[in-house]
């Protein structure tokens, strides 16, 4: 009968020499911070459970290798939206950023719609805006200096929402569940929600459990950019140009 042998682990020199240089930057070795695994996070592949066998460096850059020749073709053929989700999620905000002014080079009509249609895509599928948070107002100036682009960013029903919001008062009061780390009441986030549960979740979420924060503001609805419904969080986002003037629930 044969037995069957586990791969050998390698060592961290040993990965870092195989993955060499170009590729070291997205490895996080494990042990440190109460990591079991490695970690190994590129822009076009994922593994956050990585043990470190050779076999999972050479899978890692074969995969990365595939989708980059799929980027690079996907970008001559101008397929947009395939270049962007070829990208893991963390990453998808910066190759919107960095593959976006070519596919616009020569805008048409379709390209735009493309083009905001997938920003609207690429927001509700990110997590922490704030990560990223002075590239996200870059584009919502953007979209703020061209209105009827939005159309394209929401759905017909998130359209119909924002505009009986702004016909139905002139303010709104708006929640948002935060990191008290990352967030203050003078220097809060542009996306929030009509409902306080929904802040209170995403606070108990993305704080430690003694540090819940919720924070309140009124807007007026006229300063209100985007809505956006598909997630079931009622979240608006509110155009960045205005100075909010939050407190803590």
């Amino acid at each position: 009968m044969q037995t069957l042998t586990a791969p050998r682990l390698l060592s961290v020199e040993e990965i870092l020499e195989l993955l060499t240089p170009e590729f070291a930057e997205f490895f996080t070795p494990g042990g440190g911070g109460g990591l079991p695994f490695h970690l190994f996070r590129h822009p076009l592949y994922y593994d956050v459970t990585m043990m470190g066998t050779e076999l999972e460096i050479q899978r890692a850059l074969i995969s990365v290798a595939k989708k980059s020749e799929l980027v690079e073709q996907c970008n001559k053929e101008e397929r947009f939206s395939s270049v962007i989700f070829l990208h893991e999620r963390p990453w998808r905000l910066n190759a919107f950023i960095r593959f976006g002014p070519g596919f616009l080079e020569h805008p048409t009509p379709r390209k735009l719609r493309t083009y905001w249609k997938l920003f609207g895509e690429i927001w509700t599928d990110s997590e922490n805006h704030w990560q990223a948070l002075d590239d996200w107002k870059g584009l919502l100036r953007v979209l703020d200096s061209r209105p009827i682009m939005t159309r394209h960013v929401m759905l017909p029903e998130e359209r119909a929402w924002l505009k009986e919001l702004q016909e139905g008062g002139e303010n709104i009061e708006l929640f948002r569940g935060v990191n008290p780390d990352h967030e203050t009441t003078r220097n809060p986030g542009i996306s929030w929600t009509t409902n306080l549960e929904t802040a209170r979740w995403f606070s108990s979420r993305l704080s430690r459990k003694d540090r819940p924060s919720v924070f309140k503001t009124t807007v007026p609805t006229d300063q209100l950019l985007l809505a956006f419904t598909r997630r079931n969080e009622s979240e608006l986002v509110i155009k960045p140009s205005f100075k909010l003037k939050a407190k803590r629930v």
